[in-house]
């Protein structure tokens, strides 16, 4: 701990002598430490000594970005600037939920795919079903004063849908909001953090956030809770059985126990608007139970996208071989979406952090050759971006394909064929390209 401390002291006096606040980074017993700076702070972490710079870039920007929505750019800016004894720590310490936020952040750096591909994670969907969601929420937040946004989402932060009132502006969440804000809900909503709506007996919550790309200087409200396809029914009255980290679904006996239930929050401008979201949320839920569409998007949150039960078009000659994949990612920068699969069963729950990370390390590499201009060579060449990468790993490999717009990650078992590794990819991209409508949330709506 002590070298630890000495490395951490040593990068913090390196970063306040930078001018151009990038990421300083140096190895120490095993372990790559790297610091970033603001004007008044400067943000370090330490992770595994293999982990390349892009990533300990992104994952020092999430920190940033956690700490602003907790405290405001204000505090975390004019506040020193003012008074340079202001305690952050403290600061933190009064914010809602501010450490377990923080520290949930940390934990996603690990786990969760939004925080590799900077999109977020969207929930499979019929096009019908989605928009009738989005019309309710529309409908359920004019029962709420100065409304910002409503949004449907699992317990694993993936979105169904979100709308705005039609007059809102902007007319989309930041990317990186919608990020900032599954995570707050995730931990506002614990069972021994969130409260109870004493009139229905579930799970509520009502704290401000800060939303950076919207305003980094000022607080919003959000509203979490649930609905369900059978609210009058006791929370323990159709437990599931405890899933798997590796799917992305960790019960724990608190407001998603049942499989029939989805997450929703409200994201308000007023501080007094608790009892207006609490009525929105009976009313959404009464709108979304008379329209057959709650059941739906329970049962596609539920389900997710199965390897083993890929239609047959999907995979074509190689439906044998998709006992070979272990994983998928299918990332759209342009929609600020991605989806991916359940782990293979054979995964176990250990390895879905290397998989996390393996996707991070691939990407890295990828963009390692960009704008390097090899001057060995005549005339001399500019490179680009990688756009198919193979690695072959001792638990697992990677195949990673980047086109114009859209990017598609495999994971596959160590004994797969380059031929197999290569048709599944080729197959996949068309299959998922052509479902998309009813993979992605459709931000132009």
């Amino acid at each position: 701990m002590g070298s630890l401390c000495a490395s951490l002291q040593a990068l913090v006096s390196v970063a306040e002598e930078s001018e151009d606040g990038g990421v300083e980074a140096v190895d120490a017993r095993g372990r790559r430490l790297a610091t970033t700076s603001t004007k008044t702070m400067t943000y370090a972490v330490s992770s595994d000594g293999r982990e390349r710079v892009g990533t300990l870039r992104r994952e020092l920007e999430h920190v940033k970005t956690t700490m602003t929505s907790l405290l405001t750019n204000a505090a975390l800016e004019a506040a020193l600037v003012k008074n340079p004894k202001f305690d952050v720590g403290k600061a933190l310490a009064a914010a809602p939920r501010g450490e377990e936020t923080l520290g949930q952040t940390v934990l996603n750096l690990s786990w969760d795919t939004s925080y590799v591909f900077d999109t977020y994670r969207s929930i499979g969907l019929g096009e019908d079903t989605r928009a009738t969601a989005r019309a309710a929420i529309v409908d359920a937040l004019k029962e709420v004063p100065k409304p910002f946004a409503g949004a449907l989402f699992d317990e694993a932060s993936r979105v169904a849908t979100y709308a705005k009132p039609a007059a809102n502006r902007p007319a989309h969440i930041s990317p990186k909001d919608v990020i900032t804000l599954m995570n707050f809900v995730r931990v506002i909503l614990r069972p021994d953090e969130g409260t109870s709506d004493h009139a229905t007996d579930r799970a509520e919550a009502f704290e401000r956030v800060c939303l950076p790309e919207f305003n980094s200087d000022g607080f919003m409200y959000v509203y979490a809770s649930t609905v369900s396809t059978t609210p009058s029914a006791s929370p323990a009255s159709t437990p599931t059985t405890t899933p798997s980290k590796k799917n992305k679904r960790k019960s724990c006996g608190g407001p998603f126990e049942r499989d029939d239930t989805v997450g929703v929050c409200f994201v308000v401008a007023s501080a007094d608007a608790l009892d207006a979201c609490r009525r929105a949320r009976d009313a959404l839920e009464c709108s979304l139970n008379e329209k057959d569409a709650l059941s739906k998007i329970a049962r596609a949150a539920r389900e997710g996208l199965l390897l083993d039960k890929l239609p047959s078009e999907a995979l074509g000659e190689f439906q044998a071989s998709v006992k070979q994949l272990l994983h998928v990612v299918y990332n759209r920068p342009e929609r600020h979406q991605h989806v991916s699969t359940a782990f293979n069963a054979s995964v176990k729950d250990a390895d879905v952090e290397a998989i996390t990370r393996a996707y991070a390390s691939t990407l890295d590499a990828m963009k390692e050759t960009e704008g390097i201009v090899d001057h060995t060579v005549s005339p001399s060449f500019e490179g680009s971006k990688q756009r198919v990468r193979y690695e072959r790993r001792s638990r697992f490999n990677v195949l990673a394909c980047v086109g114009g717009d859209f990017e598609i990650y495999l994971i596959l078992k160590p004994t797969v064929t380059t031929r197999a590794a290569v048709g599944l990819c080729n197959r996949l991209c068309v299959w998922l390209r052509v479902s998309e409508p009813e993979l992605f949330v459709d931000v132009r709506a």
